[in-house]
């Protein structure tokens, strides 16, 4: 994986917008309602009042919707299980109506606090204190990503002093736990914010938490003064700094702390959308590589790598769609035009994702019904996270040498008419920066192997690594092992496969050999580093998926198919950088 997990955006990202695009603008369409009929560009921040949208091409028979990344309650954000998914379905909605910004915040159940330490906190009664809540799930890689810096900033602030400050984290209380968001606080390093579970969403679900990460703000009166701010560098927040009524733009990090200096106030009624792939604007784009997308599964269409796609000598749009999302189906038609009409303008490359067989079978008939002529790529999700993609449709727009000049998320009203002011912008807007490279080690933990000889996990650094926890006297694992043992050839190809029974003597593990006529090789006995911390014996089978420098692609908790093709082709592109 890329430096993205600790990329801001930068004065130059600003620079290069202001410079290549002088004029605010939108595309396609995300969240609800989408926003005014503006040139394409970057998406606009200030105050707007929604057009009404077109009515959609009538679909082919539409299947499981391919939502947006980053989902949180309606969407079960916390899906550790699912690919690249930072949701899966799950909590259903009770009917409390979601509080609104300027009303009372009330929370009489006591929430289960899981680290630093375990208690019961109550989120409503704070003395005098205003309160920040940061919302996460495990399975978010963006929303991981946000919580290091939040609690960095968190700590360097000091904010713990002045405000009562929580991350909550989300999850499907039937499949998951508050075990997991404390080991996951201890994988990330956190060392300032207190982690407070919220079992099937439920206050997520009041607050109206839809996507993560999310942060919301009440005031020391218990009134609520902000939500969905989206990290701490969602910009362009209108704040009322004046008994006149006074309005001065502020990003989110200052938001926070004028709030913990004035403790009541100011509330922002209405908060502007923010997408984390902004982020990328000024840097040159993430390259992938991906199959093109196969009515057979996942996988079964040739490779492609993006810089190959890309002619070096026009800009081009790089866009995550999905058949079923219907303000794609407004933009599709309309690209199919302009292609046609103005052929070699751009560079235009198709990243979808598919949920389930009966979404594939829709989206190639679909995709032959629109007669879509340019590159179709399948994401098993690695992509849309390297891109920090959380909704559909997101459109890139890059000039001929890879620079990230601009991204929207809405659907176009005139796309011909955009897309021609766009292109001689894209075509001169000025070269950017490559993206922040990671460093170091994130995942520290010692290991034996049969002999008793010690080994570091990061002496596997520089090249993906799948870690997978098991035992002998796990009744899954032993049914899981097979399987997996099949894949290693394939695997050990594109990353380091290491298998780390939980027992500590060796001779369990040639008892198993033995009895089953499997071969492979396993160590035992994980100490040190993160096994300090974290008991990996609690819940196994568990696999991570860790990138060249540790971090976590995606943990896996419970037994993988690894015989299903299709879910094996989605664990090897997560290990294609």
């Amino acid at each position: 994986m890329s430096g993205l997990r600790v990329l801001i955006s930068s004065s130059l990202a600003l620079a290069l917008v202001a410079t290549a695009l002088a004029s605010p603008a939108p595309t396609s369409s995300a969240p609800p309602t989408p926003p005014p009929n503006l040139p394409t560009g970057l998406a606009p921040r200030g105050p707007m009042t929604p057009p009404a949208r077109p009515a959609p091409p009538r679909p082919v028979p539409v299947a499981t919707p391919a939502g947006a990344t980053g989902a949180a309650p309606a969407a079960a954000a916390n899906a550790a299980r699912a690919p690249g998914a930072s949701g899966a379905t799950g909590a259903a909605a009770p009917a409390t109506p979601k509080l609104k910004v300027g009303e009372t915040f009330e929370w009489p159940t006591a929430m289960d606090q899981v680290w630093p330490t375990a208690g019961k906190v109550r989120l409503d009664q704070r003395n005098g204190k205003p309160l920040c809540i940061f919302f996460w799930g495990t399975g978010s890689p963006i929303a991981r990503t946000d919580l290091v810096a939040f609690d960095a900033f968190v700590k360097k602030e000091g904010l713990r002093s002045k405000m009562d400050v929580y991350a909550l984290g989300g999850f499907t209380a039937e499949k998951s736990s508050g075990a997991d968001l404390k080991d996951m606080a201890q994988i990330l390093g956190l060392q300032e914010i207190p982690i407070v579970s919220d079992p099937d969403f439920l206050l997520s679900i009041r607050l109206g938490a839809e996507q993560y990460p999310e942060i919301d703000l009440v005031g020391s009166d218990n009134k609520l003064l902000a939500k969905a701010i989206r990290g701490l560098d969602h910009g362009n927040l209108q704040v009322q700094t004046s008994p006149k009524g006074d309005v001065t733009p502020m990003n989110a990090a200052d938001y926070i702390k004028l709030v913990a200096t004035q403790k009541t106030g100011p509330s922002l009624p209405r908060t502007f959308p923010f997408y984390p792939t902004d982020r990328l604007i000024g840097h040159r784009f993430p390259d992938f590589q991906l199959p093109e997308f196969s009515e057979d599964g996942f996988g079964k269409g040739k490779m492609e790598k993006l810089s190959r796609l890309l002619s070096g000598k026009r800009p081009a749009i790089v866009m995550f769609f999905s058949a079923t999302c219907e303000h794609c189906q407004v933009d599709i038609p309309q690209m199919v035009k302009f292609v046609a009409a103005h052929p070699g303008v751009y560079d235009i490359i198709g990243v979808t994702r598919i949920r389930n067989d009966q979404h594939r079978k829709v989206s190639a008939a679909y995709f032959k019904q629109q007669g879509i002529t340019w590159p179709i790529v399948e994401d098993g999700g690695n992509v849309s996270d390297d891109w920090l993609v959380t909704s559909t449709p997101t459109d890139v727009y890059l000039n001929p040498h890879g620079t990230v000049v601009s991204a929207s998320y809405y659907q176009h009203q005139d796309l011909e008419a955009d897309w021609l002011r766009q292109a001689p912008l894209l075509a001169k807007a000025p070269d950017g920066t490559p993206l922040p490279q990671e460093t170091g080690w994130a995942f520290p933990l010692d290991l034996k192997d049969e002999a008793g000889k010690p080994v570091s996990l990061s002496s596997m650094a520089g090249k993906p690594t799948i870690v997978h926890f098991w035992a002998t006297w796990c009744a899954p694992c032993r049914g899981e092992l097979p399987a997996l043992i099949a894949r290693l050839p394939a695997l050990q190809a594109k990353a380091n496969v290491v298998l780390v029974s939980v027992e500590d003597d060796p001779k369990v593990l040639a008892k198993h050999r033995a009895d089953t006529g499997l071969s492979f090789k396993s160590y035992i006995a994980p100490h040190g580093g993160l096994a300090g911390k974290l008991d990996f014996s609690r819940s196994v089978p568990r696999t991570y998926v860790l990138d060249a420098h540790g971090r976590i692609i995606n943990v896996y908790a419970g037994t993988y198919e690894w015989a299903d093709d299709d879910k094996f082709g989605r664990i090897m592109a997560r290990l294609t950088g």
